[in-house]
């Protein structure tokens, strides 16, 4: 603890000592956070010291995990160290870079042993002594070591020990430019659980471009989400800022009794983008959603609210106002003062998804 301190650095080597091999070990007090040193003549602590509650736990969260898959890190027949190299294509001496395997089960570990932000990546490994034959194992590329096909249609998911974000990572990409990571200051990545995917008809591909390297909760659902996209670009548009903006006017506008003509209507444009939306949400249905069945539904529900809030904002303008109906305005989401305030955007929003799922059956049909 007084050598490391008790942040990144100081997990960052706890890291390295628990995934490289041999038997890792802790001293008295080191997980609590203690600092004094004594032996085993001490009949007791001189120290009034008090336990690190956020160090305790991130030993629960960050060490004590990895202390239960020794099995994949405690050999060293299939042991390697790697160079980084930078972007520059110099050699970066702080970072550490090694891999083991058990079995079918691989993982990869880097730490950055600098206060610097890095960026690079690791190719080959290093050359070793055989032991018993006094020979020289040749380097091995990253791709052999962790059972990486070097083809466009091969794509690997692994697991981020310390964030457990999922990163997606491309099997001819490696082959050609090694393992691509960015590296904060003191900043360790256990790579583990490695997938392997065949990509068969190219969706990985696009969800690969589109991560650029960013990790997610879930690869799949992240797979979901990029096909939903367009979808969800629609829905975006339709519920654009000048768009909500136009329907606010729509519900407190209050037409001048002197000119009875005046119709109050919404613009030609929010009709265009709702019928965009709701085709390209039909395309999920099996297009069995109405157009111009969900436009009146939808204008109908519109016309309603209006008429309701032009009559609650009317009287709660009122010189003399029930405190039943003071209550409600405050407990409202949308109430007189629509004017100023934005929650009629989840109204609005309600309004819509109503329409959209307007059967039982329609739930099942999108995930």
């Amino acid at each position: 603890i007084n050598q490391f301190g008790k942040g990144d650095k100081y997990f960052g080597v706890a890291i390295m000592m628990l995934t490289m091999p041999g038997l890792p070990m802790f001293g008295h007090g080191q997980i609590e956070g203690f600092a004094e040193k004594y032996g085993m003549e001490y009949k007791q602590a001189y120290y009034n010291e008090t336990p690190d509650e956020h160090l305790v736990w991130r030993h629960n969260k960050e060490l004590f995990p990895l202390m239960k898959m020794r099995y994949l890190f405690s050999q060293v027949e299939n042991f390697e160290f790697y160079d980084f190299i930078d972007k520059n294509g110099d050699l970066n001496q702080n970072v550490y870079a090694f891999s083991n395997r058990s079995g079918n089960e691989a993982a990869l570990v880097l730490y950055n042993n600098s206060y610097y932000e890095t960026d690079g990546s690791i190719s080959f490994s290093h050359p070793r002594m055989i032991s018993g034959d006094g020979g020289m194992k040749r380097p091995h590329h990253i791709t052999e070591l962790l059972n990486f096909k070097p083809y466009n249609e091969y794509y690997y998911i692994y697991i981020d020990h310390r964030t457990q974000l999922q990163y997606l990572l491309s099997g001819k990409e490696i082959a050609e430019n090694g393992f691509r990571i960015q590296l904060f200051g003191y900043q360790y990545r256990v790579c583990l659980n490695f997938r392997e995917i065949y990509d068969a008809d190219g969706k990985f591909e696009r969800l690969y471009n589109l991560l650029n390297g960013k990790g997610v909760t879930s690869v799949d659902e992240a797979l979901k989400e990029m096909e939903l996209l367009p979808l969800h670009i629609k829905y975006e548009n339709f519920f654009s800022y000048d768009n909500m903006e136009k329907i606010r006017t729509y519900l407190v506008h209050k037409p001048d009794k002197k000119k009875k003509d005046e119709v109050i209507a919404l613009p030609g444009k929010l009709d265009k983008e709702l019928d965009l939306l709701v085709t390209e949400f039909s395309k999920y249905l099996n297009g069995k959603t109405t157009n111009e069945k969900f436009e009146k539904k939808f204008h109908n529900d519109l016309s309603d609210c209006r008429n309701f809030f032009q009559f609650w904002i009317s009287h709660n303008n009122r010189k003399s106002v029930t405190k039943w109906m003071k209550s409600c305005d405050e407990i409202l989401p949308v109430n007189s003062k629509l004017e100023t305030n934005r929650e009629y955007l989840t109204f609005i929003n309600l309004l819509v998804l109503k329409q959209l799922f307007s059967k039982k059956s329609d739930t099942s049909k999108i995930n």
